[in-house]
């Protein structure tokens, strides 16, 4: 199944939002769906957006929170979640769904459900 994922969403003032992620960097083969979006919101509430994703998708396993002087990130992941923050962004083994949110100038979300382990079956049927 395809060697890399990338996801492009333009945008009528020329900014746009791209994701490039290799087998390797997904920590081998693996099955994911992405949503990107990014927005030009300056000061946008990284708390008001998760609300709209809990409401969504219920409880999170795991938040970690990074914040800065002009910006937010946040790492929410549902289903399974690394034990903690240490590894804000890792990739558990069992299937899950990872929010990384930014927000300053920009607000961006990218959403991405992944199961490793039906990547690795399509990988090996592929092979």
């Amino acid at each position: 199944m395809g060697q890399r994922l990338v996801t492009r969403q333009g945008y009528a003032d020329g900014g746009f939002f791209q994701v490039l992620l290799t087998r390797k960097e997904l920590g081998g083969v693996v099955w994911s769906v992405t949503r990107n979006i990014r927005t030009h919101v300056a000061g946008q509430s990284p708390e008001v957006l998760l609300e709209a994703y809990v409401a969504e998708y219920g409880p999170y396993e795991l938040l970690c929170t990074q914040r800065f002087t002009e910006h937010a990130v946040y790492h929410v992941y549902w289903l399974n979640a690394p034990d903690d923050c240490s590894v804000a962004g890792g990739r558990p083994e069992k299937p899950y769904l990872y929010l990384n949110l930014v927000t300053g100038k920009w607000t961006e979300e990218l959403l991405m459900l992944v199961d490793p382990a039906l990547g690795r079956a399509n990988g090996n049927s592929a092979e």
